[in-house]
């Protein structure tokens, strides 16, 4: 049988808010028309071997690194192509690879800069050994996708000598447009919130995680938490930013705090102006291309930023504002600007691109 094999943890309900997952999610769908097996291995969960299908060409196998070793290679020995979702993914199928010592096409989808975010949170002992990880992928490789053209270039000044195919694919949510504006549900929607369609609407989608710069975004929306101004915040982590709320005296009738499923963010985003992405000046940043960045432009957001050059963006000239900016005149319009900007990059680097490379070279009909 032909087929992809996939090295991933596959996406679930429960976690499908991360990018890494929405990521997954979003590349399977562009080899929706072929076989494919995601192999989510472990080395202390899924002792019991479990294979789930999910659809009539795709299956999930949940294999132990250790006790499923052998089928682990023969899954991989007989596809026709391994694709992995970050080097983080390396180590579970390290030996095998060993053993097939280049017999199956590799693709590695970097996802991020993974040993510059290891050394930036202090763990540099498994900055050192993905280096060496990371420096064995580039030689076996014969593809690998960046999210960003900034991201491909920081790889190709790193190993000038890869001798593969360099893909650019930012995986970004689907566009917009399959999403038609509705004044009536907009307007029900905003009515649910209690807000009007004269407020200024500043949305914040994600997480609290120490990179997200919360506690500024929090000192943000306390300074400007007045008049027709109001704060709309989708998380999983509802209780946290409730109790942030309640730490910086933010009036409840200027905020909501709502955890969504990513299938529900549209129509949020439709009624948003502004969208808060305060990211540090790091390269962690510069090479990425979030996932709500994306979805911000798609719905026409102006970003709300700390850093404006994230991913590829700011070489579209995207609308943004930088947060010391904002004032009390901020107004409720959209960027038409920014919905091309994203219309533009998802053309340039769409998925029929990466679909066409990868299984017309090395996927078998």
């Amino acid at each position: 049988m032909s087929y992809i094999a996939f090295v991933s943890t596959f996406p679930t309900e429960a976690n499908m808010r991360d990018g890494y997952f929405r990521r997954v999610h979003n590349v399977d769908q562009v080899f929706r028309e072929e076989e494919r097996i995601h192999l989510d291995i472990r080395f202390g969960k899924n002792l019991v071997k479990r294979i789930v299908k999910q659809e009539d060409r795709m299956q999930v196998m949940h294999l132990n690194a250790v006790f499923h070793f052998f089928r682990i290679l023969s899954v991989l020995r007989h596809s026709d192509l391994i694709y992995i979702h970050s080097i983080a993914k390396v180590p579970s199928i390290w030996f095998q690879l060993m053993i097939l010592k280049r017999r199956v096409p590799l693709v590695l989808d970097l996802h991020g800069v993974m040993v510059d975010e290891l050394k930036l949170a202090g763990d540099h002992v498994r900055a050192w050994i993905f280096t060496r990880i990371e420096k064995f992928c580039f030689r076996w490789s014969r593809v690998t996708v960046s999210v960003s053209e900034v991201m491909k270039k920081h790889y190709a000044d790193q190993y000038p000598g890869y001798t593969g195919e360099a893909l650019v694919f930012p995986a970004n949510a689907p566009d917009a447009e399959g999403h038609p504006d509705d004044p009536a549900a907009q307007d029900a929607l905003r009515q649910q919130l209690g807000f009007t369609a004269d407020h200024v609407i500043f949305v914040y989608s994600g997480n609290c995680q120490k990179w997200q710069n919360i506690d500024l975004m929090m000192e943000i929306i306390q300074k400007h938490a007045r008049n027709n101004y109001r704060f709309l915040i989708l998380s999983g982590q509802k209780s946290k930013f409730e109790k942030l709320i309640r730490h910086y005296h933010i009036p409840a009738e200027y905020i909501r705090v709502l955890s969504l499923s990513p299938d529900e963010l549209w129509r949020y985003y439709q009624i948003a102006h502004y969208g808060f992405i305060l990211r540090d000046d790091i390269l962690v940043n510069r090479v990425a291309n979030p996932t709500k960045l994306a979805e911000y432009l798609q719905h026409g957001i102006i970003p709300v930023v700390k850093l404006s050059q994230i991913g590829d963006y700011d070489q579209y000239l995207y609308e943004n504002i930088e947060h010391q900016k904002l004032d009390n005149k901020m107004r409720p319009v959209k960027s038409e600007k920014n919905k091309e900007v994203a219309r533009e990059i998802n053309k340039k680097h769409g998925e029929a691109t990466i679909r066409q490379i990868i299984t017309d070279q090395y996927v078998r009909h």
